[in-house]
């Protein structure tokens, strides 16, 4: 079983790498995470079917999310900026940045990437805010992987599940 860090500890035990585990033309679905506030989206009270989509190989990619049933992806556009480990080329963690507007190129979030099995989910960090999520690569997976158990084992921390069984009735792009 691989141990995460406390929040806060933003050192690893062990370095996942970003550039593996982000594809182009891919849904990164938001499980669950330790926020009520989306930093990606902050005027946005919970990322109700968040998720991440991919559009490009050079990592341009959108957060979208469905506050309601009746109402279908509200979406911010961002460029993700894989960084590089400290003394190793392991690309584990990324700044989110503005794609668009007059804050183009500003860093919203950097996150790290903390637990992935590279098939099912990954466990991401916000640096600075010490909040956490899950990215589930398929429906339905709900709290069946490690990254929720690793998530679950966070002392301190409250869940907040984003997922509705509703979730993602439309396009997925």
């Amino acid at each position: 079983m691989v141990l995460i860090c406390k929040a806060g500890d933003s050192s690893p035990s062990e370095t996942y790498d970003l550039s593996k585990l982000l594809q182009r033309a891919t849904n990164y679905f938001l499980y669950e995470g330790t926020f009520t506030e989306d930093k990606i989206l902050p005027e946005k009270p919970l990322p109700i079917c968040g998720r991440w989509f991919i559009v490009t190989s050079n990592l341009y990619a959108k957060r979208l999310y469905e506050p309601n049933k009746e109402a279908y992806a509200v979406e911010k556009k961002v460029q993700l900026v894989l960084e590089e480990t400290p003394g190793s080329s392991v690309k584990s963690s990324m700044k989110v940045n503005h794609y668009d507007g007059p804050q183009r190129g500003q860093t919203i979030v950097t996150m790290e990437l903390k637990y992935t099995d590279y098939k099912n989910c990954a466990l991401l960090y916000y640096m600075g805010s010490g909040d956490y999520e899950v990215w589930n690569f398929k429906l339905n997976l709900k709290n069946n992987t490690e990254c929720h158990k690793q998530l679950a084992a966070i002392p301190e921390k409250t869940l907040t599940v984003y997922y509705r069984d509703w979730c993602y009735a439309g396009p997925q792009g």
